[in-house]
């Protein structure tokens, strides 16, 4: 829900939370839940009162530790949007866009981290890695710490009740901001089920 939001804000030029954004072109790329991607999409435009667009979203996993496919995507994103800026590019989630390697070795993620800098250098867009806490530790990600090591920034999302809260645990070239929180808005969709019941979204 937050990478959409976020994503949603530059595709339609509009600020985010008092900050300013560039807007642009943005490209989700979801290795899993396109179905629930396609709803979460819906409602977001629906409850801002915007047209869809400037969103382009996929959902196939690319296997990033392989340095082939971080070509084979730049080359289709290319061939996509032509001499057209992508802003923001989404991958969702580490896990499923990590491929054969062990996220636990250092050498695995240092390759996955040299693909997705590649393809941020590549296209000239931000690059965001969704990415699960450990399991015994949730102050910190989950796999080797060579992926901390090499970010810009790192965020850590935690729901308690019905508070969704935003804390940053890495700033590379500037202080800390304060957190945010959040609730969810349930959002009607132009939807109904098999049964006629009406289909909601959340934003």
């Amino acid at each position: 829900f937050l990478m959409i939001d976020l994503c949603g804000h530059i595709a339609c030029g509009l600020p985010w939370r008092g900050h300013g954004i560039k807007q642009g072109r943005v490209l989700y790329i979801a290795g899993e839940g396109g179905g629930g991607l396609h709803t979460r999409l819906q409602a977001w435009f629906d409850h801002h009162g915007e047209p869809m667009r400037n969103f382009d979203v996929s959902t196939v996993p690319l296997e990033l530790c392989d340095p082939k496919n971080a070509d084979a995507l730049i080359a289709d994103i290319r061939d996509f949007v032509g001499d057209e800026q992508i802003q923001l590019i989404v991958l969702d989630t580490l896990n499923t866009h990590f491929g054969v390697g062990d996220e636990t070795d250092t050498k695995d993620m240092t390759q996955f981290r040299k693909s997705a800098a590649k393809l941020g250098k590549a296209t000239g867009a931000a690059v965001a890695i969704v990415h699960h806490p450990g399991h015994g530790n949730k102050e910190r990600e989950k796999g080797a710490i060579a992926l901390r090591q090499g970010i810009d920034w790192g965020y850590r999302v935690e729901r308690v009740g019905e508070i969704t809260t935003i804390t940053t645990t890495k700033m590379k070239d500037a202080p800390h901001p304060p957190p945010l929180s959040w609730t969810l808005t349930q959002q009607p969709l132009p939807w109904a089920n098999e049964k006629g019941e009406p289909i909601n979204g959340a934003v």
